[in-house]
């Protein structure tokens, strides 16, 4: 009992210990703070960093209900340049006050400042009222600019938001603006064209705007905000074509007819494959293999293929093994098989030269006219009949591997002359037809598919400007929102974007910035599969 009370006598010590023990940690601290905030608001013009007495707190974030959303749709077939009041692509106009935006890398700082590239530009007097909840500019224009060439495009170093109260002269791009694509990542139908070729600019394409309610769809596994086939819906019952289905469009102009025989004159000059496995083989054949081991492979392989013989696309593989096989049997040494080999190889490559020699004669005619002068179907049909029917059969022993086993094979391989269209005929009909100047060049027998494929959504993905975004690795949140969707802009076959792995981009902003008409703290980020 005396122990207790004994005890109990230290209790009001022990507190009074703990209470002075806490404030020397925590006030130190506490003058810290406040006098850094005191610096911070001196420097920069603002308040401290304590808030004055008779400000109310902090607010929690705003949010925003929206009723609309509007999706950019692209012109089919396109407008007019100069009468278009939103557009993709092409060239900004801006007042000649207005530097064009520039930005250092942080994926490639080593380069420097270098200017970024103009993706959209949008007439905020078009967007219907109800658009973000009645925030943001109705008047002026909304600018994007973009660094397509980076691989994680997630730092105000990629892009640049601009708003500009009234328009300007069409802005050329600065001298020193790189590709569009400079071949590192995805980036558009841009591998028929050598580095330098690919342009600094996109394609301009007109754009309307179009207001459909923002209703948020949901299925098992996903929220989403398009419904399937939008595109028809889009376009009004227009017809839509896939464009991954478009067949090439062949050559129309004499410079691409001429960039097919100048691919054709180049496959022909390159070294045939299997040259360094030929050379293996011949090893294999002479130390570690019989001419009767090979006959016995062969005849198993035709005994197999005869009994899957049923199927047409079987019978070349029959027929060619069976000519593989006779020439075995007519060899009946190692040496002489070997012999006759490397005669085949060497009357391969004096038919491929002749055939590329062929391909320069006809070239230099071709070279004669203007590269955009007007070439027929029946032309083409005319060039592809020069060349076709052109081939040359030889043989090639090849090695295949089964773990540490080698099996020794011997194949008959041809060699064909078919001219083919070349790459990139069908993203110059599309630029063509873009341009009243030049849409009469483009084929009147593709126009139709054209059109359609024109107006085809890769992934069902439109762009888009407020309302739910369509994500490729979220889902949309139904409910007001405290952070609304500036800008969607999704990867596009018309307009040679490939953001990721057909993704697309999504620029947010929140409602008190978007009132006040700050677009510098927007964030952008890409989502791909």
């Amino acid at each position: 009992m005396n122990s207790f009370w004994g005890l109990t006598g230290y209790l009001p010590l022990i507190f009074y210990g703990l209470l002075a023990y806490s404030l020397l940690r925590v006030l130190p601290k506490w003058f810290k703070k406040k006098r850094q905030g005191e610096v911070e608001g001196g420097r920069t013009g603002g308040p401290a960093s304590s808030t004055p007495r008779g400000v109310p707190p902090a607010q929690p974030p705003a949010t925003v209900s929206e009723s609309v959303s509007v999706v950019l749709r692209r012109q089919v077939p396109p407008g007019a340049a100069e009468s278009a009041r939103s557009w993709l692509g092409g060239i900004p106009r801006m007042p000649d006050g207005v530097e064009w935006p520039r930005s250092i890398s942080s994926e490639d700082p080593h380069q420097g400042e270098r200017p970024l590239h103009f993706l959209a530009q949008i007439c905020c007097s078009d967007l219907p009222r109800e658009l973000w909840g009645g925030l943001g500019p109705r008047e002026g224009w909304l600018l994007v600019f973009i660094d397509p060439n980076q691989g994680c495009p997630d730092g105000s170093d990629a892009f640049r938001i601009m708003h500009l109260p009234q328009l300007g002269p069409e802005r050329e791009a600065p001298q020193d603006l790189g590709p569009v694509h400079d071949g590192i990542y995805a980036g558009g139908s841009y591998d028929w064209l050598p580095r330098e070729a690919v342009p600094a600019v996109w394609r301009r394409w007109p754009v309307d705007i179009v207001s459909f309610p923002n209703v948020l769809h949901r299925n098992e596994r996903h929220s989403f905000v398009t419904p399937e086939d939008f595109a028809k819906t889009l376009y009004d019952g227009a017809p839509v074509f896939p464009y991954q289905d478009l067949e090439a469009v062949p050559p129309y102009t004499f410079g691409q007819a001429l960039r097919a025989v100048r691919a054709l004159a180049t496959s022909m000059r390159t070294e045939p494959r299997g040259k360094r496995g030929n050379q293996d083989a011949h090893e294999v054949l002479g130390a570690e293999s019989s001419l009767d081991q090979l006959r016995e492979s062969l005849t198993i392989q035709l005994a197999t293929a005869v009994e899957w013989a049923e199927s047409d696309y079987r019978t070349l593989t029959v027929d060619q093994l069976k000519r593989t096989l006779a020439l075995v049997e007519s060899c009946d040494t190692v040496k002489r098989l070997q012999q006759r080999l490397e005669h085949d190889l060497e009357q391969r490559k004096r038919w491929r030269l002749s055939v590329a020699e062929d391909c320069d004669e006809v070239a230099a005619q071709l070279a004669e006219r203007p590269p955009e002068m007007p070439f027929s179907r029946h032309d083409w049909d005319q060039l592809q009949s020069r060349f076709a029917g052109k081939e040359f059969h030889s043989f090639e022993l090849f090695i295949t591997r089964d773990g540490e086993a080698r099996q020794l094979n011997l194949h008959e391989r041809s060699d064909q002359t078919n001219l083919a269209i070349p790459k990139g005929t069908t993203e110059e009909a599309l630029a063509d037809w873009l341009n009243p100047e030049t849409r009469s060049r483009v084929p009147a027998d593709r126009l139709a598919n054209l059109e359609a494929a024109a107006r085809s959504l890769w992934s069902n993905r439109p762009h888009r400007m407020g309302g739910y975004h369509d994500g490729v690795q979220s889902d949309a949140i139904e409910g007001p929102q405290n952070e609304l969707l500036l800008l969607q802009i999704a990867s596009d076959n018309g307009m040679d974007w490939c953001w990721g792995d057909v993704g697309a981009y999504y620029f947010w902003i929140r409602p008190q910035q978007l009132e006040a008409g700050d677009f510098s703290g927007v964030e952008m980020r890409l989502e791909s599969h």
